[in-house]
């Protein structure tokens, strides 16, 4: 598996982590203005998230570090030729 690969999985896994939260996170920061509903729904969610499963963040934080050390692995190899692709990658996983 080459390091493009690695940088694009974890990114995109990172990506997808991010975007489920937009269930909670669209209703009370791009509706005008805020209900009580959408607080109370965006409240019940970030709860619910609160309680899951360790390993569930181990396994988010584990992929995340994979990313970091294969993209500064690329950064620091002088052999990118794609200096854009892994700067942004890096931007992602920040």
């Amino acid at each position: 598996m080459s390091r493009a690969s690695v940088i694009v999985c974890t990114t995109s896994f990172i990506i997808g982590t991010l975007a489920t939260h937009w269930i909670a996170d669209g209703v009370t920061l791009w509706k005008s203005p805020p209900t009580d509903a959408h607080l109370y729904e965006s409240a019940a969610y970030y709860a619910i998230l609160a309680q899951a499963p360790q390993w569930m963040a181990v396994t988010v934080g584990g992929v995340a570090l994979t990313g970091v050390a294969t993209t500064l692995w690329s950064l620091l190899d002088g052999r990118a030729g794609n200096l854009m692709f892994d700067g942004a990658s890096v931007c992602t996983h920040a």
